[in-house]
């Protein structure tokens, strides 16, 4: 894939896991709601697998909070970031 999107409310470490080995080399993965108590996790584990990030928060449709979806890249990827 050229990009994976994680947004569920199961485990989704497991499905990072389970789904980065279908990922291309110059794939991204965009996160919802990465601003949870797994974020730490989150972020180690895709550090650990040659990731950078950037954030991005702002209004939840329906909602009065505010939510962070992140993007996580590596060097010369499909979206040139």
């Amino acid at each position: 894939f050229d990009i994976l999107i994680i947004d569920n409310l199961g485990n989704r470490m497991q499905c990072a896991i389970h789904n980065l080995k279908h990922l291309k080399a110059d794939g991204v993965v965009v996160w919802d709601n990465t601003d949870g108590p797994d974020w730490g996790a989150i972020k180690l584990y895709m550090e650990n697998h040659g990731f950078r990030e950037v954030s991005f928060t702002g209004m939840v449709a329906q909602e009065l909070s505010l939510s962070r979806t992140t993007i996580f890249y590596k060097a010369n990827n499909c979206l040139n970031i």
